[in-house]
């Protein structure tokens, strides 16, 4: 039982990166993430990806096409893509297939699913971010590149992608 006035705080589930997250010596990995707007150019990015990353049902191209071209559209939101690469050596780390929309006065930057989608995950590349404190630094990077939006909701995420860990 806790003393009175303590705020329990709910455990760390583990994780594979988490797993991995031991202090190796070795420095954090930086990264640089580019923001791409508009269905045309988030949809170029995708293609040109299709056959070199490893990603769900939900994040290739079959899927995500029609639902930034027809759904996307019909409800009113933007698609948007974070493409995120090593800042060394300029290989893919991750891009995360996303939509802007609107809420009340807020901007909310989520994957693109539109509640169509069992699961949203960023496609990933061969510099995918395999500890916790690599993850740590990606994620610095894409917040930068999502600036202006007021929420970023990422849900439905699967722990792993194609058997490597989703950072």
């Amino acid at each position: 039982m806790m003393p009175a006035g303590e705020i329990a705080q709910p455990a760390r589930p583990l994780t594979p990166l988490t797993a991995q997250a031991a202090n190796t010596g070795r420095p954090v990995a930086a990264y640089t993430a580019e923001r791409i707007d508009g269905t045309p150019a988030v949809l170029a990015c995708l293609a040109a990806l299709e056959h070199n990353s490893s990603a769900l049902a939900f994040q290739r191209l079959a899927w995500l096409k029609p639902l930034y071209e027809s759904l996307a559209r019909d409800l009113g939101a933007t698609a948007l893509a974070i493409s995120v690469k090593d800042a060394q050596t300029d290989e893919l780390a991750v891009v995360m297939p996303l939509v802007l929309t609107r809420q009340d006065r807020l901007t909310v930057a989520s994957w693109a699913s539109l509640g169509v989608s069992d699961y949203g995950a960023p496609l990933l590349g061969p510099k995918a971010p395999a500890s916790e404190r690599d993850a740590q630094a990606m994620w610095a990077s894409v917040k930068r590149a999502l600036k202006g939006s007021d929420l970023v909701q990422l849900s439905n995420m699967p722990r792993e992608i194609d058997g490597r860990p989703n950072p």
